[in-house]
């Protein structure tokens, strides 16, 4: 799961999200949905092939996991 997701135990949360530079806003109805909108704004504007940005969310996904896991276990 994602963090957001996970942390909500669900996908499936209504928001929106307003550009600073542009002031124009995006509505989700999904986590999901701003994360593939992301990787999608990316790819058109020429800045990344879809590959790597693809395999980087998937990072994203396990090092928050793993955070999610381990960030709070007792320290000896």
């Amino acid at each position: 799961m994602h963090s957001a997701k996970a942390f909500f135990r669900t996908n499936n949360v209504s928001f929106q999200m307003t550009s600073p530079g542009s002031m124009t806003t995006r509505s989700y109805d999904r986590f999901t949905a701003a994360i593939r909108d992301a990787i999608n704004g990316r790819i058109y504007t020429g800045f990344h092939f879809r590959t790597p940005d693809v395999q980087g969310a998937w990072i994203g996904k396990r090092v928050a996991h793993w955070i999610d896991k381990h960030y709070f276990e007792p320290v000896d």
